[in-house]
């Protein structure tokens, strides 16, 4: 439940002044950062107080470069205070109002709180749109900006900054091996939440931010319910298994697709989770003994030259790459991510997509197909890579993405303008609700 206008004590207002400068290390996510130093040295704060803790936090992080560039222009009318104080009062105050501020601040600092105005995404837009400033008063690096714009244009790029400022929803699939959908929504319904069903995925349950999700999981065994992204749930309806197919499942992670896929397979075939983690596969052993799957073999490697791999040459029905990337399509939930990314490290993530993406094709058989996924928003990560693949591998083409979607009755909402000019499949949060993704299925017609 989200809060309206909660309490900013001295003592709330100090202990995010001393958790700032663990945040702005961006050594973790920023959730992360926030859960550990809370639980170390915040333990008497209760629900509410946590909440807004969380959301000033998020605030500073989202908009770091825009409070920055106020506290710079009025740094010499500021007294010899930490920059880490301004950006708890700058994130305070766009969470909640001057009033609920200026009783805990000294009198130089009031003078700077009573100038104040921080300005939406909308209005920063309009200020600055002809200055070269633009991109650092809505606190996105330049280079990614570019990217963005050059993909989607200005006023969509306005859009989606703007959506990444917004508070998110929480998706959950409801796990059939285990529940059927009518039942788990009868239930949480009856126990006083608010959820819709997706009208895109039938198992798709859609909550309200912040909503307790772990208190509504708690309504049902475990592995009745997942939390998972919409986008997430589609990347594995992409890969369409059919019954008694073998599916290999490249960079797994703790297994959320693999679950699903086993749900869709109805626990018949193979599906194999590979990932380079053993603490990844080992959360994915662990959530195996509660969701009534039995057709997944995890398996921990520790490249794609694992001789163990050689056996899937050529056979495989099915190969998902849900290749690592930069996250920049998750900045709802992980906006540390813009200020950790360089384009050094897209071209490294470029380089490593490319060469997994070229290993996995080489397990899939005449007719098989391959699915290629991130949560990034750069082009470079996702059309870059497909484009290059198949330019140097002329025995894979592309599939009608859409097709494979209707033919399982998925149809993606026509205002989402998912499809670009190649049929690959873009989720933008501005336009969708979800995490951003990048998806597309290709498939093997020469050995």
């Amino acid at each position: 439940m989200t809060l309206k206008r909660p309490y900013l004590s001295k003592k709330l207002f100090e202990f995010c002044c001393e958790l700032i400068d663990k945040v702005l290390n961006f050594d973790q996510s920023t959730s992360s950062a926030i859960h550990y130093y809370v639980r170390s040295k915040g333990k008497k704060f209760g629900p509410v107080e946590r909440e807004l803790i969380v959301n000033i936090i998020f605030s500073i992080v989202r908009n770091k470069s825009y409070f920055k560039s106020i506290i710079d222009i009025e740094k010499n009318n500021l007294p010899n205070i930490k920059e880490s104080k301004y950006l708890i009062i700058l994130g305070s105050f766009s969470v909640l109002d001057k009033k609920s501020v200026v009783p805990l601040l000294i009198d130089e600092e009031k003078f700077f709180l009573e100038k104040l105005k921080i300005k939406s995404v909308k209005e920063i837009f309009i200020e600055f749109r002809e200055s070269n400033f633009l991109n650092e008063k809505l606190s996105v690096p330049s280079w990614i900006f570019k990217d963005w714009v050059d993909q989607r244009g200005l006023k969509k790029t306005i859009n989606f900054i703007e959506s990444n400022h917004a508070n998110y929803p929480i998706y959950c699939r409801v796990n059939l091996l285990k529940n059927k959908v009518s039942t788990v929504l009868s239930k949480i319904l009856q126990s006083g939440y608010f959820v819709e069903q997706s009208n895109v995925l039938e198992e798709c349950l859609k909550f309200l931010p912040g909503e307790n999700i772990n208190r509504i999981m708690a309504l049902f065994p475990r592995g009745v319910m997942e939390v998972q992204d919409l986008g997430s749930q589609l990347v594995a309806k992409l890969v369409s298994p059919k019954r008694h197919e073998v599916i290999l499942d490249i960079c797994a992670g703790t297994g959320g697709k693999s679950l699903a896929l086993s749900a869709k397979m109805k626990n018949t075939g193979k599906i194999f989770s590979i990932d380079v983690s053993a603490n990844r596969i080992l959360q994915l052993k662990n959530r195996l003994l509660n969701s009534k799957s039995t057709n997944i073999w995890p398996m921990v490697i520790e490249s794609l030259e694992d001789k163990r791999l050689k056996k899937f040459y050529g056979k495989v029905d099915s190969v998902l790459v849900d290749a690592p990337c930069s996250g920049l399509g998750t900045l709802r939930r992980n906006p540390e991510l813009k200020w950790r990314a360089s384009q050094e490290q897209i071209k490294n993530k470029k380089k490593l997509q490319l060469e997994i993406l070229k290993k996995a094709g080489l397990f899939c058989k005449l007719g098989g197909h391959l699915v290629y996924a991130t949560c990034s928003t750069i082009y470079d990560e996702n059309e870059a890579v497909i484009e290059e693949f198949l330019s140097s591998n002329s025995y894979f083409r592309r599939c009608n993405n859409k097709l494979v979607f209707e033919i399982q009755n998925i149809i993606l909402d026509k205002t989402w303008n998912v499809y670009d000019s190649c049929g690959n499949i873009h989720l933008w949060s501005d336009l969708t609700d979800t995490d951003s993704f990048f998806m597309t299925r290709l498939i093997r017609i020469n050995k």
